[in-house]
């Protein structure tokens, strides 16, 4: 008797038989790509009920339009392309109002240092968010999503070069935030 390891399909795979029809290949792809687009989304956006809905609106977009995905393309940029412009029109639609915090407070105990550096992780990402939109887009989708600079550059829509370019410029101001705030020492 042997045992088969279970292949795992790729995203593009996935996408091609969701092309076909298989609704299963899109719920595969709705629970892989779901909590990243969320977080994405969450930070695009401030707060979760805004992300969870802009998270659904971009798998309904993305199944609408599966057809118009290009197979021989990564699909990660593809559907990072359409929440990041889902998260553009909403904030052109949307009214001000005020951020309210929605992260409840936690009773449990952790140790000091996770603490300590998952407030320093989330104080970062709040000086990131308040960088030009572009500029926190290239941070998010280089440091939280591990994308490539070609799958930047083809989820923002622009060149390798100039995506080189804003990730620079983009680390470049975070920095100088940063250490304005004493967050990070100048360098020698």
């Amino acid at each position: 008797m042997s045992c088969a390891i279970p292949q795992v399909e790729s995203s593009r795979e996935l996408a091609e038989r969701c092309q076909e029809g298989d609704a299963r290949a899109y719920a595969e792809l709705l629970e892989r790509f779901g909590p990243r687009i969320y977080g994405f989304l969450h930070h695009l956006v401030g707060n979760a009920h805004d992300a969870e809905d802009l998270t659904q609106e971009v798998f309904v977009k993305a199944y609408r339009n599966i057809d118009k995905f290009d197979p021989s393309r990564a699909f990660d940029p593809w559907l990072f392309t359409i929440a990041r412009r889902t998260a553009a029109t909403f904030h052109r639609r949307k009214k001000p109002v005020s951020p309210l915090d929605d992260e409840p407070a936690s009773d449990a105990p952790s140790p000091r240092g996770q603490v300590e550096s998952d407030d320093d992780c989330r104080r970062i990402w709040a000086f990131a968010r308040a960088l030009k939109p572009r500029y926190f887009e290239v941070l998010w989708l280089r440091y939280r999503e591990d994308f490539s600079l070609d799958q930047i550059a083809e989820s923002i829509g622009t060149t390798h070069l100039n995506t080189k370019v804003l990730l620079h410029r983009a680390r470049t101001e975070l920095a100088g935030r940063l250490e304005a705030a004493g967050m990070l020492h100048p360098s020698p």
